[in-house]
C-alpha cells in the first residue's frame, strides 16, 4: 500500500513494507519525476531531479555521520564551540533520508529514489512560522554542522565541473545578461498585478527590486571570491522534520543543492520560515547570524577566517537574492503554479516575508555595491 502526494518538482509515495526479516523498514519513501508535463518538462530543464539524484547518489551517505570530536583547536572557539551541542551532549547535526537506492538515468535524466522514511519525525508547516527564537537557533545550528562539513573539502574546487553541483543552481542561468532584464520585469509586474499580492509592495522595497536586473549578475559574480560550501538550497519549513524533543531534526528534497554561500541556506530559512516577532531589526538578524557562525567556527575551524562583519554582508546580499527566487519561482502568471488555496496562502506569506527582509536588512545598500559606478 502507499500514500502518495504530488509536488512541483516531483511526486513522492510512502510505501508500507512486507517484510521477510527483522532488519527490512516498515515503509519507505519512493521519489519520482513530477507526472505532469509541465512541471517534468521544466524542471528537467534546470535539472533538479539530476542535482537530487547526484546528491544521494555521491554527497548523502556522509551527511548524517557525526562529526569526529573536536579537538584543543576547536575548544578555543568556547562558547561558539558549545553552542553546537545539544542538552545531552551530542552534537546536533542535521539528518536527511538516508538513500536505500538511487535509479537514475543520467542520458535520459529520469528515474527514482528509495529513501528512508522520516517517520516519527513531523514535517513543518509553512503557515505556521517559527516565534520561539531557541527553535530557530537549533536549526540554524544544524544547518552550520552541515555547511561545515564541506567547508574544508578539498574537491570543492573540482565540483565546477560536477554539472548537477552548480554554482547558485538555477539562478546563475536566470542572471544571464539576456535573460534577467528580460524576465525580471515581467515576472515582477506580474506580482504587482495580483489583487492578492500588490499591497506586499512598498514603494521604496519596489523601487529596490527594480534595481535587481543591474545588481544580479554582478552579485553572483562577486560572491565567487567568498566562502562557500555545499547548501541546501530549499531552506522552508516544508522540508524540514522536527522531534516533539527537539533531539533529532531532518530536511528532504534536494533537488536545489548547489555550490553557493552558506549565507543563501541561513537568509532563506530566516527571511521565509520565521516570524516577524522574532525579526524586528536588523540587529536580530546579526544575533542569529552570530550565533550560526558561532557553530559554524565550532564545526569547521577553517572557517573562523570568516569573521561576523563580512559573514552579515554575505547575509544581506543572500536575502536579496531569497526575495528574487520567491518572485521567480512563485509568480502568479504561472497558472500551473497555485491550484489551491493552501497554495496561494503560503505564496502571499512567503513574499510577504521576504520583502519585510529587504526593508530590514537595507538591501538597497546592496544595489547600491552593486551598481555600474561602484563595481
Amino acid at each position: 500500500a502507499a500514500d502518495s502526494a504530488a509536488g512541483r518538482v516531483g511526486e513522492t509515495a510512502r510505501v508500507w513494507v512486507t517484510r521477510d526479516n527483522g532488519t527490512a523498514p516498515f515503509s519507505v519513501v519512493v521519489k519520482f519525476p513530477p507526472a505532469s508535463f509541465f512541471f517534468r518538462h521544466k524542471t528537467r530543464a534546470v535539472g533538479l531531479q539530476a542535482a537530487e539524484a547526484g546528491f544521494y547518489a555521491a554527497l548523502c551517505p556522509g551527511v548524517s555521520q557525526p562529526l569526529p570530536q573536536l579537538g584543543s583547536s576547536a575548544a578555543a572557539a568556547g562558547e561558539h564551540t558549545r553552542a553546537a551541542d545539544s542538552p545531552g551532549g551530542g552534537r546536533l547535526v542535521l539528518r536527511c533520508p538516508q538513500p536505500l537506492a538511487v535509479f537514475w538515468d543520467w542520458m535520459d535524466d529520469s528515474g527514482l529514489l528509495i529513501l528512508e522514511d522520516m517517520a516519527p519525525l513531523r514535517p513543518g508547516n509553512q503557515l505556521r512560522l517559527l516565534d520561539d527564537r531557541l527553535v530557530v537557533r537549533s536549526v540554524l545550528q544544524r544547518y552550520a554542522w552541515f555547511h561545515g562539513r564541506f567547508w574544508a573539502d578539498t574537491e570543492l574546487g573540482l565540483r565546477d565541473q560536477v554539472p548537477w553541483l552548480r554554482w547558485y543552481g538555477w539562478m546563475s542561468v536566470f542572471a544571464h545578461p539576456a535573460v534577467c532584464p528580460v524576465l525580471w520585469p515581467r515576472a515582477l509586474a506580474a506580482m504587482q498585478a495580483d489583487a492578492g499580492l500588490r499591497d506586499l509592495f512598498s514603494p521604496a522595497v519596489l523601487g529596490v527590486l527594480r534595481r535587481v536586473p543591474a545588481a544580479l549578475r554582478r552579485a553572483l559574480e562577486w560572491l565567487r571570491t567568498r566562502p562557500c560550501a555545499v547548501v541546501h538550497g530549499d531552506a522552508r519549513l516544508e522540508n524540514m522534520f522536527f522531534a516533539q524533543d527537539a533531539s533529532d531534526f531532518g530536511v528532504c528534497d534536494w533537488q536545489l543543492v548547489q555550490r553557493a554561500s552558506p549565507m543563501f541556506d541561513v537568509a532563506y530559512f530566516l527571511c521565509l520560515n520565521v516570524d516577524s516577532s522574532v525579526l524586528v531589526s536588523l540587529d536580530d538578524d546579526r544575533e542569529l547570524v552570530a550565533g550560526y557562525c558561532g557553530g559554524l567556527w565550532g564545526s569547521a575551524p577553517a572557517a573562523r577566517s570568516w569573521v561576523l562583519q563580512e559573514a552579515l554582508l554575505d547575509y544581506r546580499v543572500n536575502v536579496l537574492l531569497v526575495a528574487v527566487m520567491v518572485v521567480v519561482s512563485m509568480n502568479p502568471s504561472d497558472r500551473n503554479l497555485c491550484s489551491s488555496g493552501r497554495q496561494v496562502e503560503i505564496r502571499r506569506v512567503m513574499l510577504e516575508r521576504a520583502l519585510e527582509a529587504v526593508a530590514r536588512v537595507d538591501c538597497a545598500g546592496i544595489c547600491d555595491m552593486f551598481s555600474v559606478q561602484a563595481f
